[in-house]
């Protein structure tokens, strides 16, 4: 029991800032000597780790898909002493693993468990007593989607929607489909997920080339862990969520207020100037 009660969800407060503290830590950096490195790693492995140990898989594979693509951007550091960094990092997080029975068993069993029985789950309309949930609440999103395509049953209506079992055998009474593309289908459908998916492209990959130009590590940090949220298949939780919407507005707007090149108040004295 924490401040977020039963909630398992400390993982994702972690990983969201996670990459603005990194990139912040690599701003204050002058000259990677071997010190900086050391530091740089310990800090690294001390945030994965926060992750990891929550227990929350889906939120610890994306921290790690966004650590490789940020690394990918940095280029201070040579190819080599990346893979240095990034092999000892895993190494860290499989000997934790793979030395505690909760967390082997949420990263191992559960996970092949999951993943095995995915399809079966999803395919089949009368999944038996223990099913896959993340199938089922997959299967019910897109059981919603088929029946408004266009335009969806409209903005956090998918709980009202898929609650009324009697309608659809193949409903799954939750608050989302806890994937944010079947969530987007549900209740936004084709029209309204395009056109928020283009939105969000244009924004992310302006801020990114405006980045890379200014050498500004804080944006694409944000940028790492926002296009990292949109990866298929892996659970997502609510994306309208009020916490989960916080969190991604939340790096949305530092990624946009640390790039001199965008912020509005630069703007401002530009325009002043002249």
């Amino acid at each position: 029991m924490s401040f977020f009660k039963d909630e398992a969800i400390p993982g994702s407060f972690v990983y969201a800032l996670s990459f603005i503290l990194i990139a912040f830590f690599l701003e204050k950096i002058k000259k990677f000597t071997t010190k900086s490195l050391i530091l740089f790693f310990l800090f690294i492995s001390i945030l994965l780790l926060s992750v990891v140990v929550t227990g929350e898989r889906s939120n610890s594979l994306k921290f790690l898909i966004s650590l490789i693509l940020f690394f990918l951007f940095l280029k201070e550091i040579s190819f080599l002493k990346k893979i240095a960094l990034l092999g000892s990092i895993f190494s860290i997080i499989f000997f934790t693993v793979s030395n505690d029975n909760y967390l082997k068993g949420r990263a191992l069993e559960t996970s092949f468990y999951l993943v095995g029985t995915y399809k079966e789950s999803f395919l089949n309309p009368n999944p038996a007593p223990g099913g896959n949930p993340y199938a089922e609440l997959s299967r019910s999103g897109f059981e919603v989607f088929k029946k408004y395509p266009y335009f969806g049953v409209g903005n956090k209506n998918y709980r009202v929607e898929n609650c009324l079992k009697d309608i659809n055998k193949n409903y799954y009474c939750e608050t989302s489909p806890a994937q944010i593309y079947f969530e987007l289908l549900s209740e936004h459908g084709l029209f309204g997920s395009i056109l928020l998916l283009s939105i969000f492209i244009i924004i992310f990959f302006n801020v990114f080339k405006n980045s890379l130009r200014s050498k500004n590590y804080i944006p694409l940090g944000c940028f790492v862990y926002l296009v990292v949220i949109f990866t298929p298949l892996l659970p997502s939780g609510a994306f309208f969520a009020d916490y989960n919407l916080t969190l991604f507005f939340i790096n949305l707007s530092i990624m946009y207020t640390s790039n001199k090149n965008l912020n509005f108040f630069n703007y401002d004295k530009s325009i002043k100037r002249h």
